[in-house]
């Protein structure tokens, strides 16, 4: 088997993106992204999983939602709406909620001090958190008129109007600006075309995931 040109191939791939810094944050599934630097994320049904930003400053806008026992029903859990500033060049932090809500004796406890769990397991990144009291049934815009009241306030996780509206979500596009060095393309397709049919399909597989 062709071992070695499969490492290779991943080696020069490794090496040709590696200079794009970028800041990839990863949602627990009961977190609920609802803004990035005061965009809405707009009507979502379903559940966003990861980000990634451009070096810089960054604010997120969250909450926890989680299907609970609520006066013999189950009923969707809502939070307060939790802030987060984050801060940094690159780097990969994983979000999650500070308790598991199962019941509204959890509920009513989050709600007084509601806050993530935030684990930063690669690069140097700085983030701040703080939340918004009261409950919240803001649609889509009006988060966006949320935050703009939040950062006149004094809190750590307020940012300024400069860095409101400056984000990435979309990492696909990111990979079309990052330079390629012409040899290295050339190396990876002579390589690639020496493997046979199931190492393609195996390489071709790591790269999409990645």
């Amino acid at each position: 088997m062709k071992v070695l040109p499969i490492s290779l191939l991943i080696s020069l791939l490794s090496i040709s993106f590696s200079g794009y810094a970028v800041i990839n944050v990863n949602f627990d599934r009961d977190i609920q992204l609802l803004a990035v630097n005061g965009e809405s994320e707009g009507v979502n049904f379903g559940h966003r999983s990861e980000l990634t930003l451009d070096p810089g400053e960054h604010q997120l806008l969250v909450r926890t939602e989680r299907i609970i026992q609520m006066s013999g029903k189950q009923n969707k859990y809502k939070s307060p709406l939790i802030v987060l500033k984050v801060s940094g060049d690159s780097g990969v932090v994983n979000l999650t909620s500070a308790m598991t809500i199962r019941d509204e004796s959890n509920a009513r406890e989050f709600d007084r001090r509601p806050s993530l769990n935030i684990e930063v397991t690669q690069g140097n990144l700085v983030i701040d958190q703080d939340f918004i009291p009261g409950r919240s049934f803001a649609f889509m815009g009006d988060y966006t008129k949320q935050l703009r009241q939040f950062n006149r306030t004094e809190s750590k996780a307020a940012i300024n109007e400069v860095s409101m509206h400056s984000f990435t979500t979309h990492p696909t596009a990111l990979v079309k600006d990052v330079p390629i060095d012409r040899d290295k393309l050339k190396a990876i397709q002579k390589i690639y075309l020496e493997l046979d049919e199931n190492q393609q399909k195996s390489f071709l597989s790591w790269a999409v995931s990645q």
